[in-house]
């Protein structure tokens, strides 16, 4: 509208089109690793109304107008979009390509051990990597340094991690073996003895079990019998081992000797006549 010398004039009417902004966007953003020359799937945002243009290192990437792109190489990867008049770019993700780590674990010791011992199992140390160790298909929890102690049977493996790409190591067979129950039993029912008498005692048995016998932790030449008829005092215990060469000591059993009484006779007046009466006697 203008006015001239007072009177007013109209224009023509002008149409304006506000077009709506385009949005561009990859998931994922910022760095995106290809492990092992694996083939990796870039996704753009998909608005309604909008054209897609893939880009590689600055350049359009021919035929690559979808919403979702493989890429197979490393490189700066852009979305370029138009909506109507309006154009934007996305932000840059890099891919980067990786080789996965390789995994390997060994054994500090004899890996098939008693009940009660362990083993240390040991990956590559590498202060970037991640660790998990698995008891067959199950993470085990807590267990991600790159070493790990291992005390039950199964079979176990690690896997690292570095930069979202991961490696399975080989597996190591942990085998457990049983120990033997050592116990000792009085077949008299008493720890006391007199002088010249023995004390029968008896380990639990097992097939195919050794025995040794000990006297305050000696082992007893030629003691190893299930059965032990101890003679002499002292502290008692016994070896049990196993066919799988797993021993158990028992516990103590005070084995203790009282010595016989000492007759005494004493005698008073003529010695002769004390003979004849202590032979009457007697």
């Amino acid at each position: 509208v203008t006015t001239s010398n007072g009177c007013l004039y109209s224009s023509n009417a002008v149409t304006v089109n506000v077009n709506t902004n385009a949005v561009s966007s990859i998931i994922p953003t910022g760095n995106y690793y290809l492990c092992n020359n694996a083939t990796g799937v870039l996704t753009a945002n998909v608005v309604s109304g909008q054209n897609y243009q893939w880009y590689l290192n600055g350049a359009p990437i021919s035929g690559a107008t979808g919403t979702t792109y493989s890429v197979t190489s490393a490189g700066n990867y852009q979305m370029f979009v138009t909506a109507g008049n309006c154009q934007a770019f996305s932000d840059t993700t890099h891919v980067i390509s990786q080789t996965a780590p390789t995994a390997n674990i060994g054994a500090a010791g004899n890996t098939t051990f008693c009940l009660g011992g362990s083993v240390l199992l040991m990956a590559n140390n590498n202060p970037n990597y991640q660790y998990q160790w698995y008891m067959g298909s199950n993470p085990i929890p807590g267990a991600n340094s790159y070493s790990f102690n291992a005390i039950s049977a199964g079979n176990y493996t690690v896997q690292e991690t570095y930069n979202s790409c991961t490696g399975i190591s080989n597996s190591i067979s942990v085998v457990v073996n049983p120990v033997p129950v050592a116990n000792i039993s009085l077949a008299s029912g008493s720890a006391q003895i007199c002088q010249g008498d023995s004390a029968l005692l008896i380990a639990g048995t097992g097939v195919g079990q050794t025995y040794q016998w000990l006297n305050s932790g000696t082992p007893i030449p030629g003691a190893t019998n299930p059965s032990y008829f101890a003679s002499v005092g002292g502290n008692y215990q016994v070896v049990v081992t196993n066919p799988f060469n797993c021993s158990t000591t028992s516990t103590i059993v005070n084995i203790s000797v009282v010595p016989n009484p000492t007759p005494n006779v004493a005698v008073s007046g003529d010695t002769v006549k004390a003979v004849g009466y202590l032979l009457y006697q007697w």
